[in-house]
């Protein structure tokens, strides 16, 4: 099997029925997966979490052979079905080395401002799995969508910002 039909095999996988805005269904006909991509992307920039919108990106993704990206969204709506089992393993393979802030920095922002409950019990089960806690994940997410920059970043931007001003009032010091 080569690289490309390793690829392909998702799409020759019968995807379940997803309902499409008609906007998408239009560019889906004409054969514009980039545009539908688009177009679900904004969508789901512009609403709160919602799993059908997960899954509509995440199909439009596989049929565009992106795996990992499709995977990202399909793990996060939750749907199980053959034809996404692929794709989700690609992108929890890509991610088992991450630290929680990296992998939870790589969801959408609609996801990152769902209430922990809301989450798919799959993401849930995840993390679980990773022996992430409840309290983690909530500090976590509290700390991205604030787009705050962890305590220990913050600390060390401090540090290098007051030695260089030691050091340049130090330089300006010695040159007068």
């Amino acid at each position: 099997m080569t690289d490309d039909e390793a690829q392909a095999t998702p799409s020759r996988v019968e995807l379940p029925d997803v309902a499409f805005p008609e906007k998408v269904v239009e560019c889906l006909r004409r054969g514009e997966l980039g545009r539908a991509r688009e177009i679900l992307g904004s969508r789901m920039s512009q609403s709160g979490f919602d799993p059908d919108a997960l899954e509509q990106l995440g199909q439009v993704l596989l049929q565009m052979r992106d795996d990992v990206n499709a995977g990202r969204y399909l793990f996060l709506s939750g749907r199980q079905c053959p034809a996404y089992g692929d794709a989700i393993a690609a992108f929890l393979l890509r991610c088992r080395k991450t630290d929680l802030r990296q992998f939870v920095s790589q969801w959408p922002a609609a996801v990152r401002r769902v209430r922990i409950a809301d989450l798919s019990p799959g993401a849930r089960g995840e993390l679980s799995v990773r022996g992430i806690t409840t309290e983690q994940l909530q500090g976590t997410l509290q700390d991205l969508v604030a787009g705050g920059v962890c305590p220990a970043t913050w600390q060390k931007f401090v540090l290098l910002v007051a030695a260089l001003v030691t050091i340049a009032f130090a330089v300006r010091g010695a040159a007068t």
